[in-house]
């Protein structure tokens, strides 16, 4: 019932904002909501469906609950994956700049601020 503000949906950056706020009591900035969204969209269409949104969150639950030896793990993959991203948001802010998605252009401190408020949330 948490998430039924995402059941079959593809959102864009202000719905999902407010389906953060009303499902889970997250208030992000738009920065932040637009990096957890770059985070999230598996197929790079511009739009968080309610799959992609669902196996991040749990994910992102698995990791926060996982003992120290996994987390050491999961912040070696972390850190691959980050600089990864780092590589691809000025492509991918200029590609979604185009289609205009994206109104707020978002920083790696935008990924890292939204991570920490979806994690806690999920350790909750």
């Amino acid at each position: 019932e948490m998430l039924s503000g995402f059941e079959g949906r593809k959102l864009v950056p202000e719905e999902f904002r407010q389906q953060l706020r009303l499902c889970l009591g997250l208030n992000l900035s738009p920065p932040e909501v637009q990096g957890l969204m770059a985070l999230m969209d598996a197929n790079d269409d511009g739009y968080v469906e309610c799959r992609e949104f669902i196996l991040f969150f749990f994910r992102t639950a698995f990791h926060a609950r996982s003992d120290e030896r996994t987390r050491g793990l999961s912040q070696r993959f972390e850190e691959e994956q980050n600089q990864r991203r780092s590589k691809q948001t000025a492509e991918r802010n200029a590609r979604l700049a185009e289609s205009k998605l994206y109104s707020h252009p978002f920083t790696e401190e935008d990924h890292k601020r939204a991570m920490e408020l979806v994690q806690k949330c999920a350790e909750s």
